[in-house]
């Protein structure tokens, strides 16, 4: 089975962020996220309710009335910087990581190159267009993921990002997810998991 593709910025961008999303690292930086998010949502909520229900006299009834009276005693700075920590660490850190990919990518000898990949149910053979194939042998992955737009073949850590849109036989992704499950232990069809805008 040959594939064919164009490594450009967007195709490492998307390799890097669906690695992210459901990689084999994904759990345990989901719990960091919630833990740090919820580190922080916590210790807001407790200087709010803290530093301004100490400052009440007297205390109103009810928690809607002590909410109110919480709030309208003003707003600390140390807030502010809680917030923007929260604002961070739930919509900016993803942005800020594929700036830094952008980056990271603009260094790469094989920008904008064609990549090869020629698979049989012997190895596989990869290369970059004026390199010579260098083969990969099925014992050497270790897990396999497919999404809705290619395959992450795991080698330890690392990967190899093979888009959908590289295949050139007629059969298509189903075709090389067939190939895959022949030699692979550890493969995870997640083929409806897109990425998150």
């Amino acid at each position: 089975m040959r594939l064919e593709y164009v490594w450009t910025q967007d195709e490492y961008l998307k390799a890097n962020n669906y690695h992210y999303e459901v990689g084999p690292d994904r759990k345990r930086r989901q719990v960091i996220t919630w833990v740090i998010g919820g580190t922080l949502i916590a210790t807001l909520l407790f200087n709010i309710i803290y530093n301004g229900y100490n400052k009440l006299d007297p205390v109103p009834e009810g928690f809607f009335a002590l909410i109110q009276a919480i709030v309208e005693q003003g707003f600390e700075q140390h807030y502010a910087l809680l917030i923007i920590l929260l604002i961070y660490w739930f919509t900016l850190r993803r942005w800020l990581q594929n700036k830094m990919l952008g980056r990271q990518f603009k260094r790469s000898p094989e920008q904008n190159k064609r990549i090869y990949w020629d698979i049989t149910d012997e190895d596989l053979k990869g290369w970059t267009e004026g390199n010579q194939p260098g083969p990969v042998q099925w014992s050497a992955l270790t897990r396999v993921v497919r999404v809705s737009e290619g395959f992450l073949f795991y080698q330890g850590p690392m990967f190899i990002w093979m888009p959908n849109k590289s295949i050139q036989e007629d059969t298509g992704a189903d075709g090389l997810a067939e190939l895959i499950q022949r030699h692979v232990a550890l493969y995870d069809d997640r083929s409806h998991y897109a990425l998150s805008d």
